[in-house]
């Protein structure tokens, strides 16, 4: 078994890459199966409400609404509009092992009823630790993937949905920062 890794070469470098896009496919098919969840099922709640809590702690804080209050406008307006699916909610690259072409799911602690770009967009836009690139050296090819499964469902155009990626995108930096910020920084 293998996690999903960001470098590689030649024949290596390819199976990394399809396997990033298996994983899109796969957290894509995931999302049609619940598409339009309740936000109020009881056993995904406790990963709704760690969601909620990083969108409720950007929408309360002083610092980010001074300095990105039409941002924050644009995403509380998108978020309560987007479909609502039930999502890992951690969808990190080592939470997903790849095993002779499957594609296995772990740390299923924070699984909720999310927007459906919640789980697309902290695969393809987490940033490296080392120096500036993402995590996901594929970012394009797996928005592609995802897109391609969710497209006739989604009823939106390719360039809406990398719009709703790139909103969702702000969410878990922005909430991490927060939660780092000085106390008189937050309402």
């Amino acid at each position: 078994r293998d996690r999903l890794r960001s470098r590689g070469l030649g024949d290596v470098y390819k199976r990394q890459k399809e396997a990033w896009q298996e994983t899109a496919n796969q957290l894509a098919k995931l999302h049609l199966k619940y598409w339009g969840a309740d936000r109020n099922i009881s056993i995904y709640q406790h990963g709704s409400d760690l969601y909620e809590e990083k969108w409720r702690s950007i929408v309360r804080s002083n610092y980010f609404n001074q300095k990105w209050r039409n941002l924050i406008q644009k995403l509380a307006l998108r978020f309560n509009k987007a479909p609502q699916v039930i999502g890992h909610g951690d969808a990190f690259p080592t939470n997903f092992l790849v095993h002779t072409g499957h594609i296995c799911f772990i740390d299923l602690a924070n699984v909720g009823v999310m927007p459906y770009m919640s789980d697309i967009a902290r695969l393809t836009s987490l940033p490296s630790l080392k120096g500036d690139a993402l995590l996901c050296p594929f970012k394009d090819s797996v928005l592609d993937a995802y897109y391609q499964v969710i497209q006739q469902r989604l009823e939106l155009s390719k360039e809406d949905f990398l719009y709703d990626v790139a909103l969702a995108s702000f969410i878990e930096p922005v909430s991490y920062t927060h939660l780092t910020l000085p106390t008189n920084s937050r309402v």
